[in-house]
């Protein structure tokens, strides 16, 4: 079962290590995937801001990282009704087979005390 402190402690160390902006905070990782992901992001949008450099717009790569550093209301909504959604359609079948993932709707339904 994973716990939601360990998935939030990572959650806090990504997002540190976005606020940052360098690939050294990767070193305070406690799982390779991310890891991989954090240097994907990093080097993928370093590329895409020398490409756009070199055509002559500079600033197109500093706009775009502070792009994923800016969450606005609607894209919080949008995230959490897929996370919703896809919590409402797993969430029987995970619990059928014996998942124990902390979903939406299990914390939900407990906070709630419904079925």
């Amino acid at each position: 079962m994973i716990h939601m402190t360990h998935m939030f402690e990572e959650l806090e160390c990504l997002t540190d290590a976005f606020e940052r902006w360098d690939l050294s905070s990767m070193e305070k990782f406690p799982a390779n995937y991310m890891k991989v992901m954090y240097e994907f992001v990093i080097n993928t949008l370093d590329d895409v801001a020398k490409e756009m450099t070199s055509i002559g717009k500079p600033y197109a790569g500093i706009f775009a990282r502070e792009q994923l550093m800016q969450y606005n209301t609607t894209t919080m909504a949008t995230a959490n009704i897929g996370r919703l959604m896809d919590d409402m359609t797993t969430c029987e079948a995970e619990l059928a087979r014996g998942v124990r993932l902390a979903s939406s709707v299990e914390c939900y339904m407990k906070d709630y005390n419904t079925s």
